[in-house]
């Protein structure tokens, strides 16, 4: 039967040629890869500690030793003008720049650059080992829906909580930071889309940039699923801005020392309050030092920070 066999082969032609313009056409379109991640780092100091630690990160994150969990590494070069200021940076590190001052460069001009449905956004003074990206991505993979991280805070109305509550077992949390954040690209992708472009506004504008803030509400608009706050394995994480801004509280005697045990001297509003009580006893000059003693535990156990 020439006539299907003609047929046959003109057939077999076409779905080749078809095979090979969908190929040319996919081409340069993103290929999202399972099973690895990108990491995305913000910065913009050349000078100083922060410089030091960034480098240190992108070596560390385009080392062969994350090469099977790390897709690549963008480096998201913010401000006005600094674009000659770029530092080197190791091979394979892809740097966006030219887009002014704005925490929402992670989030908007990213998105071309991103191979896989996996982010993994960090602030450039944070660092988290392969365990902690692994620990991480398990449970993003399991609910990839979901922002997972493991600094959050709470908000109750108007109000803001700065505590992270790390130190505060069973407290329930509103959002996920972005300082550790795994998330999907498809948020990225929400974030930058024209229904949110005045709030993108308010974020530049805004005296404090709450890029975190938006970023939970697009995840909130998205999916009923809450942010999941996980636990990193132990000795995963190093925080280089908390631990080298870490001033250690004074050493105190009497009434000081006391205080110390009920309001730890984690913040400075708190070695000025202690300060203040050992200037100026609340029981004045006429109290026996045991009784004001007493009265200055008393006192700083109703104190709210």
């Amino acid at each position: 039967m020439p006539g299907v066999r003609v047929r046959g082969l003109v057939l077999v032609a076409v779905l080749a040629a078809l095979s090979l313009l969908l190929s040319l056409a996919n081409r340069g379109a993103p290929l999202l890869s399972a099973e690895k991640v990108t990491v995305i780092i913000s910065s913009h100091q050349t000078t100083g500690r922060r410089s030091a630690w960034l480098l240190k990160s992108l070596q560390k994150y385009t080392s062969l030793e994350l090469e099977s969990i790390v897709d690549q590494v963008i480096l998201v070069w913010n401000g006005v003008g600094l674009e000659r200021d770029v530092p080197d940076v190791p091979s394979g590190v892809t740097v966006v720049r030219g887009f002014g001052s704005s925490v929402n460069n992670r989030w908007v001009h990213t998105i071309p650059h991103i191979r896989t449905e996996a982010v993994l956004n960090l602030d450039d003074d944070v660092s988290i080992s392969r365990a902690a990206i692994a620990s991480m991505y398990r449970y993003w993979s399991a609910e990839p829906e979901r922002l997972v991280g493991p600094f959050v805070r709470a908000t109750q109305g108007a109000t803001y909580s700065s505590d992270e509550l790390t130190k505060m077992p069973g407290s329930t949390h509103s959002l996920v930071l972005p300082r550790v954040l795994m998330l999907s690209r498809a948020y990225l992708v929400q974030y930058a889309s024209p229904g949110y472009t005045e709030l993108r506004r308010i974020v530049d504008s805004d005296e404090a940039h709450c890029d975190d803030l938006l970023l939970n509400l697009v995840a909130a608009h998205t999916s009923p699923r809450p942010p999941l706050r996980i636990v990193l394995p132990e000795r995963s994480v190093s925080d280089y801005g908390s631990t080298c801004a870490y001033t250690p509280p004074p050493e105190r005697n009497g009434p000081g020392e006391e205080l110390q045990l009920y309001c730890p001297e984690t913040d400075s509003t708190v070695t000025e309050w202690i300060d203040q009580l050992e200037r100026n006893p609340i029981c004045g000059e006429s109290r026996a030092g045991s009784t004001e003693k007493d009265a200055l535990v008393e006192s700083a156990k109703h104190q709210v920070f």
